[in-house]
């Protein structure tokens, strides 16, 4: 409904019956306009208006009069009539999982409307501009975000809801965060921190821990640093669980003077890249020499 006050100057004669007129838009019916004194200032007219009429329009008052029956003008107020609700808002997918704390994506919905954007519970507003575009940008808390949108034109008209949807920001590196080591062939059962670790022939069995949920579609590279005879077919690594990765060394005979392991290119889920881990490795596959025999002491020993 529109609702429009006139008041007066003076007193008027409320027993006059205004009359009241529409014009402009189609699909107006003077039948919708109601009428009252509120008191003997002020007529308050009543405009029922139906979905689907739109346009300029006006209102007219006429036959108004005071007490000594002093007619005033006719009273023309102009309006525009607006009953179409806006399209959803548009705009750019956005990512359920982001390492980036702030994400500009751009809304599209009716020309010059407001967006209402809900996000963690706080609700912002921005003007859409006059080709209905408007730039916003998202800023994220740690942990999960919820946001949903809808706008709402300067008649009141208000488009239905987005569907909420939920951002993960994960801002936080891996780390490692424990590492064990069990070598078979010559010892088993070991354990250590990112401390010398000697090889025989064998396998050598690395658990890398980590801190978070890891990426497991991306496998690292692992890069062994000096030394001759290794092959990438010696090196093996598979992730046991979402939190730990398993590398697997096989040295066999020949293969010696390697000094270091690197895994290189672990990620989270959110592509949180940790810096490259490295531990010692020392390689000797060389037996040691047959004793050597320098024969007996001519001085007995004294007991």
């Amino acid at each position: 409904n529109l609702v429009y006050s006139f008041t007066f100057s003076e007193t008027m004669n409320v027993d006059t019956v205004p009359q009241l007129s529409l014009g402009g838009a189609s699909g107006l019916d003077a039948a919708a306009i109601t009428y009252a004194f509120s008191d003997e200032q002020t007529l308050v007219v009543t405009v029922a208006i139906s979905d689907g009429v739109n346009g300029s329009a006006s209102l007219t008052a006429s036959g108004l009069e005071d007490p000594a029956h002093n007619t005033i003008d006719a009273q023309v107020v102009a309006m525009v009539i607006d009953t179409t609700v806006p399209v959803l808002p548009t705009y750019e997918s956005v990512p359920e999982l982001t390492r980036f704390a702030s994400l500009d994506r751009d809304f599209s919905s009716e020309a010059d409307a407001t967006l209402f954007l809900s996000l963690n519970g706080e609700t912002t507003t921005a003007r859409l501009d006059s080709a209905g575009t408007l730039a916003h940008t998202f800023t994220w808390t740690e942990g999960t975000n919820t946001w949903n949108a809808y706008v709402q034109d300067a008649a009141g008209n208000r488009s239905d809801e987005t569907a909420v949807q939920s951002v993960v920001y994960d801002g936080t590196t891996p780390l490692l965060s424990g590492l064990d080591a069990i070598f078979t062939g010559y010892a088993s059962g070991q354990s250590h921190d990112l401390g010398d670790s000697a090889v025989s022939t064998g396998d050598a069995v690395y658990r890398f821990y980590f801190s978070e949920v890891m990426n497991t579609v991306t496998v690292p590279r692992v890069v062994i640093s000096g030394g001759t005879g290794l092959v990438d077919a010696d090196i093996a690594e598979a992730f046991a669980d979402d939190t730990t990765l398993v590398v697997t060394v096989s040295v066999s005979d020949g293969i010696s003077g390697y000094t270091a392991l690197s895994l290189v290119g672990l990620e989270d889920p959110a592509h949180n890249t940790m810096d490259a881990e490295s531990l010692v490795l020392t390689v000797d596959t060389t037996a040691p020499s047959a004793p050597e025999w320098i024969g007996a002491l001519s001085t007995p020993i004294a007991q």
